[in-house]
């Protein structure tokens, strides 16, 4: 989130592309994530360092696929289906996505 934010003050974030903005605020909440549950997971245990090496592979994920991947799928489902403004049409789309869009995702990982 840092890094969104960061792009953020500077005025940047303006000329920056939609997918590389999704990529940059998945990857921090996916950092933020994985370094909230680490603390968690040691539940007082100060001798248990924290491991970076797994936050760095989680936030990766979220730079490099999840961020821009759902940004882009989404995209596609807005088009083929328009906003979800309707029940109706929020719950055809949660469909579809189901069986499109989640196990392409669910593949890559």
């Amino acid at each position: 989130m840092a890094a969104a934010l960061a792009v953020s003050r500077t005025g940047m974030i303006s000329r920056v592309s939609p997918l590389i903005k999704a990529g940059l605020l998945s990857g921090s909440v996916f950092f933020a994530g994985d370094v909230l549950a680490q603390h968690l997971q040691r539940n007082g245990n100060v001798d248990r360092a924290h491991d970076w090496a797994r936050t760095a592979r989680f936030s990766l994920i979220g730079l490099t696929l999840h961020g821009p991947y759902f940004k882009w799928a989404f995209g596609k489902l807005d088009k083929i289906m328009g906003p979800g403004k309707t029940l109706s049409t929020a719950l055809k789309k949660t469909a579809l996505a189901q069986v499109t869009i989640f196990p392409a995702y669910l593949a890559a990982l």
